[in-house]
């Protein structure tokens, strides 16, 4: 949407701007799964980024994309233009953190295009390239992982060498969740294993599919990993704890979706 897009950053409201937890990359991690221990990194990047504001002023926008917008007649005009009202903030998080803690007002931002959360969670996932503070080898993998199981198809339809550009994963890494996904598939009686090769690809899309909309981003690859491995004896404790989540999972989505994935989701959370 071209009428929403800014190529030269500008000031909007500070309180026009939404937040979510599905779009924050880089800590993914410490979203996901709790030994996460990068805690005190990132509160000693919002006090350098506070001593920064303070002195010199925000010099790096945030990324954000319209979340809602009004439609005005301008006089003179043919048609209505759209102006944003409120943005869903894509990059820029500890910024925003940083900003809301020197009690600004306003904040400098580039309008990316699209609108509504789907093309934030997009924008979200291609964000990740140019970020100011990178993002640990765990958060990219987990990244790549939501984002290949979010319910739009973006990723999954990608070439592995693209996908693996685009999310900043390794090719190995891409290969390893269809090779996890296709498994899952053929125990599920979905896939069929002997399959000529463009067969067993549209099987595969099929499955993710279905998988992904009924809330397969609630299971981290971390999750997904540990839940696959068989113990030699008893089952671990992280094996059982999986076992429970994705027995609450079903119960929760059942084949027909009774609830929301979106809200499954946040409820987990």
């Amino acid at each position: 949407m071209e009428s929403l897009t800014t190529l030269q950053p500008i000031h909007i409201s500070l309180d026009s701007v939404v937040t979510d937890k599905r779009l924050q990359n880089r800590n993914v991690g410490m979203q996901k799964f709790e030994e996460h221990n990068d805690g005190k990194r990132y509160k000693a990047h919002v006090a350098d980024l506070r001593r920064s504001i303070r002195s010199k002023g925000q010099k790096t926008p945030i990324h954000v994309v319209a979340a809602e917008c009004d439609w005005i007649l301008a006089e003179g005009a043919d048609k209505p233009h759209s102006v944003p009202t409120k943005f869903f903030l894509v990059d820029g998080h500890h910024r925003m953190e940083a900003l809301h803690k020197e009690g600004a007002a306003q904040v400098l931002a580039r309008i990316l295009p699209g609108l509504g959360f789907l093309d934030a969670l997009d924008a979200c996932r291609l964000s990740n390239q140019d970020v100011v503070q990178g993002m640990s080898q765990d958060e990219r993998t987990e990244n790549a992982w939501s984002a290949m199981n979010q319910a739009r198809n973006t990723y999954r339809r990608l070439p592995i060498g693209e996908v693996a550009s685009l999310l900043g994963a390794s090719e190995s890494t891409i290969k390893r969740f269809r090779s996890a996904i296709r498994q899952d598939g053929i125990e599920a009686g979905k896939i069929d294993p002997d399959a000529s090769r463009d067969k067993a690809e549209l099987q595969l899309q099929d499955y993710w599919d279905r998988m992904a909309k009924r809330g397969l981003q609630c299971i981290t690859w971390r999750m997904h990993k540990q839940g696959r491995r068989k113990p030699a004896s008893q089952s671990s404790a992280a094996a059982t704890r999986h076992k429970i989540k994705m027995a609450v999972i079903q119960a929760l989505l059942g084949t027909d979706g009774m609830y929301d994935p979106d809200d499954v989701v946040r409820a987990l959370e």
